[in-house]
């Protein structure tokens, strides 16, 4: 492969990054109509203390997460990226550093939430030999594409600039006999 496919490569890294991962559980407790906010608070302190002395995250969020979809497995949303909760949970999310840190209680528009980081796993870089042929091909078709926008353009200025289109026909007449 060629300088020119290492430097497509390198100015378009990002497409050939798994970015980091982050295995997630969490504990909710809700606000409601039958629950008020200071309620929920809590509830979702109780359960702090509860894991402060020594109470498995996962025990505690069968016993008393409000969250259907997550709660029998024991709080775990599973491997998840960036933008994909809230605002506030994802911020308290990446802000855990390590296997088994949780967080102070967040406050989100379903309530409060405890968050536990169960597995972190790093970004990742395809090396350049593994997709070195996909980023040959990905370079052509950007040129192809680039070079059928400039052509475009160029098209457009002259129709604009010629008021009876007799430039235009002449270049693209020529253009059709230089084909044949």
């Amino acid at each position: 492969m060629c300088i020119r496919d290492r430097a497509f490569y390198a100015d378009r890294i990002d497409l050939y990054t798994q970015g980091e991962q982050r295995r997630i559980a969490h504990i909710l407790i809700t606000v409601s109509e039958d629950q008020d906010r200071d309620t929920a608070l809590a509830k979702i302190l109780e359960i702090q203390s509860k894991l402060a002395a020594g109470t498995a995250f996962s025990e505690l969020a069968q016993s008393f997460s409000e969250d259907p979809g997550s709660a029998a497995g024991g709080g775990d949303l599973g491997l998840a990226e960036r933008d994909i909760f809230v605002a506030p949970f994802e911020t308290a999310a990446f802000e855990l550093a390590s296997e088994g840190e949780i967080s102070p209680p967040v406050e989100t528009e379903f309530g409060f939430h405890l968050i536990q980081l169960s597995e972190l796993e790093p970004a990742t870089v395809t090396p350049f030999d593994l997709v070195a042929e996909s980023v040959e091909q990905a370079y052509r078709e950007e040129t192809v594409k680039e070079d059928y926008v400039a052509s475009m353009s160029e098209l457009d200025e002259m129709a604009f600039e010629d008021s009876d289109l007799q430039g235009i026909s002449c270049l693209l007449y020529t253009s059709d006999a230089a084909d044949d």
